[in-house]
């Protein structure tokens, strides 16, 4: 078995980095490895990456994936290297897949958005230096020249209605969308101008709105809804809450139920 090696850098050689930076830079380049891991046929529990060789003073480190063949070492280094040089096609026929890139344009956009990210792809195996690429936009643009940007799906949304525009050329109401706080673009036809008035009767008022939704590849976020229906939540009824009881019985092991709710109330600190 062989194992592949790729150097990471994150603002190399230009002093602190705040640890949200650290924090959210790390999620993408990790996401990316696996990604990368999965397209050079890496098996699952080969696919686990870690962090060598950090060094002290600044945010350099080794990664790693676990043990791979030398066809798949190979592998990875060439798809890395097609994709750190921006050859979009030359990925492709690798095998490098859309979402792989998409990450990458990800990990690009929130480097620039930071603190520069760099990594450094080792010639050989017996190489201590690496030839380091600075991860751009740039870069990242050509990669996914040819993607689709968006996603159409039919599905619903759960949210409160935030702003209503029915004098616009097309009209819409702006949805605030209740898992991630955004404001979401919902053209209607006629026909549903009736619903939406009576959903703005309680101030708001959880709807849920469905129809075909438009979806960002790479913000992973809902831009737009094609309404065809819009319907108020069921209330949740006494019997539905006392549904509850019992479903987990281990749940809170010898204590009783007072005794836990206490505990989580920290009523005794």
């Amino acid at each position: 078995m062989a194992n592949f090696r790729i150097r990471v850098g994150v603002n190399r050689g230009r002093g602190p980095v705040d640890y949200n930076d650290i924090s959210s830079l790390t999620q993408e380049i990790s996401a990316f490895f696996r990604l990368l891991g999965e397209d050079a046929g890496l098996p699952d529990e080969e696919n686990h990456w870690i962090a060598t060789d950090i060094r002290d003073g600044s945010f350099l480190s080794t990664g790693r994936p676990g043990n791979a063949s030398q066809q798949e070492v190979a592998l990875l280094g060439m798809m890395a290297d097609a994709i750190l040089r921006g050859k979009s096609a030359e990925a492709r026929e690798l095998g490098v897949r859309e979402q792989t890139t998409l990450q990458f344009k990800r990990l690009a956009v929130k480097s620039s958005k930071t603190v520069p990210v760099e990594l450094g792809l080792y010639k050989t195996s017996k190489a201590r230096v690496p030839k380091w690429h600075t991860i751009s936009v740039a870069c990242a643009d050509s990669l996914v020249a040819n993607t689709q940007p968006f996603i159409d799906y039919e599905g619903t949304i759960q949210g409160v209605i935030h702003a209503w525009y029915k004098e616009s050329q097309e009209p819409h109401f702006d949805l605030r969308e209740r898992v991630k706080n955004t404001l979401v673009r919902c053209y209607y036809s006629v026909s549903l101008y009736d619903d939406i008035l009576k959903s703005l009767v309680i101030p708001d008022e959880q709807i849920h709105v469905g129809g075909l939704l438009r979806a960002s590849r790479l913000d992973r976020t809902i831009e737009s809804v094609r309404v065809n229906r819009i319907k108020k939540p069921a209330p949740f009824s006494d019997k539905d809450f006392e549904s509850f009881f019992g479903c987990a019985p281990n749940l809170i092991g010898s204590q009783g139920s007072a005794e836990f709710v206490s505990m989580v109330r920290g009523d005794d600190a």
